[in-house]
């Protein structure tokens, strides 16, 4: 084996490391510029005035980010650096909200609430409430009333 050329083949893989790195914590640490800023908090005031309008309807990241013409990913970015909360989590928030009206306010069942908020049936639209309230749709209709 020739070691004619270890040093300088260590070296360079050190210096690719570094600047792999350097360009991880660039990305990482992007402080935006005003006008970053600006476009970014209009993005997400944007995409919170879309929820109430459509959230009956769509429940993915994938459909605001289509409406506000970027990439799933970038409005994740967006709403996290924004607000410390994932997009799903304020879906979701909103969703669940329009879940309790529906059991509070309305004699649907739980199929007719399902069908009302685009869930594909009843037993999907019980885990999702479960999950964001600790108990049942019924019991949480029944508590509250």
């Amino acid at each position: 084996m020739c070691l004619r050329y270890s040093q300088d083949i260590l070296q360079s893989k050190v210096l690719i490391f570094i600047l792999e790195l350097s360009d991880i914590l660039d990305r990482e640490n992007h402080f935006p510029s005003p006008n970053e800023s600006a476009k970014y908090q209009r993005l997400f005031a944007d995409f919170l005035r879309m929820l109430p309008e459509h959230i009956r309807r769509e429940h993915t990241v994938t459909f605001y980010a289509g409406l506000l013409n970027i990439t799933p990913q970038y409005l994740r970015r967006i709403v996290r650096g924004l607000s410390g909360r994932s997009a799903y989590q304020i879906i979701s928030d909103y969703l669940n909200r329009e879940v309790c009206k529906l059991l509070l306010e309305t004699s649907l069942t739980l199929q007719e609430i399902a069908d009302e908020l685009n869930f594909s049936d009843q037993a999907v639209l019980s885990k999702f409430f479960k999950r964001c309230n600790g108990v049942s749709p019924l019991k949480y209709r029944n508590e509250q009333k």
